[in-house]
């Protein structure tokens, strides 16, 4: 949950390992490794988000970014 008890979806890059199912809705996966994260305007109007998505960051030492084509550049 983030600031304020809501719940966050939050789009990036992560490496899937271990058992992985795919769902109608994405994956699951035994072991997942993120690799970036998508940071956007309308995300970050919440109150503390931004904050909360850079310690993410910082934690997994990893780049927020800010465009979606950034993403791939993971891969």
């Amino acid at each position: 949950r983030g600031p304020l008890g809501r719940v966050m979806r939050v789009a990036g890059v992560a490496q899937l390992w271990g058992r992985v199912v795919q769902h109608d809705r994405g994956y699951r996966a035994e072991y997942a490794q993120p690799l970036r994260l998508l940071t956007v305007p309308s995300l970050v109007r919440v109150r503390d988000t931004e904050g909360l998505l850079e310690a993410v960051a910082r934690r997994y030492r990893i780049p927020l970014v800010t465009r979606a084509e950034d993403l791939s550049r993971a891969a």
